[in-house]
């Protein structure tokens, strides 16, 4: 017989940036037109997911677990929170072409 135990952990991570993740995947949904109630987690409890995996490496077995969500679901919800995040990150000829301006400036 399988039997399981609950438990309660902590993620280090300060309360403003799953706030701050949690808007981006708000403002992602609305963009979408996602109507409210349609999906199994909130925006809150999907970044929660997110930046567990990203911070403590948690297998995405265990999310969808501890989430009471299909693990199709943990991954869909995963990758869709790596595209909202990348997409707030400048594109690489933009970082480029700003690393070779500062390193320009500094030779003066």
């Amino acid at each position: 017989m399988t039997t399981s135990v609950a438990y309660t952990a902590l993620l280090t991570v300060r309360e403003e940036t799953v706030l701050f993740t949690s808007g981006l995947l708000e403002a992602e949904r609305r963009r979408r037109g996602t109507r409210t109630g349609r999906r199994s987690l909130g925006c809150f409890k999907q970044a929660v997911l997110l930046l567990r995996w990203f911070l403590d490496a948690t297998r995405l077995t265990q999310l969808a677990g501890d989430n009471n969500i299909g693990l199709s679901t943990a991954y869909r919800y995963l990758h869709e929170g790596i595209t909202v995040l990348a997409a707030r990150q400048p594109a690489l000829h933009s970082a480029l072409l700003a690393a070779k301006m500062t390193e320009a400036g500094c030779g003066e």
